[in-house]
């Protein structure tokens, strides 16, 4: 993208790091939060509900470990997540896979560059330019998606004291460090990819951190409280319920139990513990980083 009063995201700053952050089961836990975000706009619970959510899906490795990198120089954060739902479009309203394409100067080959200017959904939408004309449906569809995409950042942002919101990189094919790092304008040095994808597993650029996918202590007695506050299981729409029920099983987060079978509750798989982050040293070399005590 160009950099500039273009629109373009272009960071263009060689004295620093570029941190590249998944999202699902890396930086938040879950896929997309396991369809809560989902679950909390369904029940029309309103926008800080959701960032609250949100906050509350962090890793609860994501700040240390940006903690031990600041030591080790400058670095800007920059989201970069597979969900191709906002490149290749498939409507659910109508048999159509629809490409979308935003701000020209967004996009570069088969990713798009969110700048932190966005504020809210819609600055991205009036931006939409493909030929082709959205349904309300599927505009209603695609707001909510990356409502929950902005609030994601938003979380992030906040759990990490940044300045300004992180730019967002969206891609539709598999994750490429060397072609995002120039395409912001970093040294691929210095450039640093943290995925909880097994198949990114040994690559270079690449910190592997095991997926968040199970909520330690902590973490899981506070999303239960938040959730059984704000979206009671009992007071779910029918057709939540379904659609929360068809979930896989590894993503599933609401079941029904009790002796009979039949009270609803939130069911978040739990752990002990969520290993440390690995980060890299001041000579760029990927490290383990020690699990912290107690």
């Amino acid at each position: 993208p160009a950099g500039g009063g273009g629109g373009g995201v272009e960071l263009r700053q060689l004295d620093r790091g570029l941190a590249l952050l998944d999202l699902d089961k890396c930086a938040i836990f879950g896929n997309d939060g396991n369809d809560l975000g989902i679950a909390m706009q369904w029940m029309e619970r309103t926008y800080e509900d959701v960032r609250r959510l949100y906050q509350l899906l962090i890793s609860p490795q994501l700040k240390p470990a940006f903690e031990r990198l600041r030591q080790t120089g400058s670095y800007s954060v920059v989201i970069y997540t597979m969900r191709a739902t906002f490149l290749l479009y498939r409507s659910g309203f109508r048999p159509s896979v629809i490409p979308l394409r935003w701000n020209p100067s967004w996009h570069s080959g088969s990713q798009v560059y969110f700048p932190s200017s966005i504020r809210v959904a819609d600055d991205i939408l009036n931006t939409y330019c493909t030929p082709i004309e959205l349904m309300e449906e599927e505009r209603v569809d695609l707001r909510k998606s990356l409502e929950r995409m902005l609030a994601a950042r938003e979380a992030i942002a906040a759990e990490l004291g940044l300045s300004e919101p992180p730019v967002v990189v969206v891609t539709a094919t598999p994750k490429d460090v060397g072609s995002t790092a120039k395409c912001l304008g970093f040294e691929l040095r210095r450039s640093f990819l943290w995925d909880d994808n097994v198949r990114l597993r040994g690559e270079q650029r690449v910190v592997w951190v095991h997926p968040y996918n199970r909520l330690p202590p902590r973490q899981h007695a506070n999303l239960l409280a938040f959730l059984n506050e704000k979206v009671p299981p009992n007071s779910l729409d029918q057709d939540l319920v379904e659609f929360l029920q068809g979930a896989a099983p590894d993503d599933a987060a609401f079941a029904f139990g009790g002796s009979d079978g039949t009270s609803p509750s939130w069911s978040l798989p739990s752990c002990s513990d969520v290993p440390a982050w690995p980060v890299p040293d001041q000579r760029d070399r990927v490290v383990v980083a020690a699990r912290p005590k107690g």
